[in-house]
């Protein structure tokens, strides 16, 4: 989408809701100014001028949505009631393989306990 007559003072958040503003103009989907990223020449822009990124007369940006990484990197087991299953059954299976010594709690293989080996 090309948006014309922006000032070379405007702001990278004024850019932000000028594109938000043209896509819904024309029903193109455009994320909200808040999920924006704006990027010129490869790098992205912000809390800047038009004028002070470099950005003139017939450049062209980049627009492309914001993603949450936080959100989409916490692990879910840690809210799962499946957590204590999970963690039970692989002590099971450990025990059951000699891993894990259960009484002492401590690792090992071959089933021998490392912490009377040494003695």
């Amino acid at each position: 989408q090309k948006v014309e007559s922006v000032p070379q003072d405007a702001t990278v958040d004024q850019l932000r809701d000028l594109f938000h503003e043209a896509s819904e103009a024309s029903g193109l989907e455009c994320p909200c100014p808040e999920k924006q990223r704006v990027v010129y020449q490869g790098k992205e822009i912000r809390d800047c001028t038009l004028e002070q990124a470099g950005i003139s007369d017939g450049c062209s940006v980049v627009v492309v949505e914001r993603r949450d990484l936080v959100t989409r990197c916490s692990p879910v087991v840690d809210k799962s009631p499946a957590k204590e299953w999970i963690q039970e059954m692989t002590t099971k299976l450990a025990e059951q393989k000699g891993n894990i010594v259960s009484r002492s709690g401590v690792m090992g293989t071959g089933g021998h306990d490392r912490s009377t080996a040494a003695s």
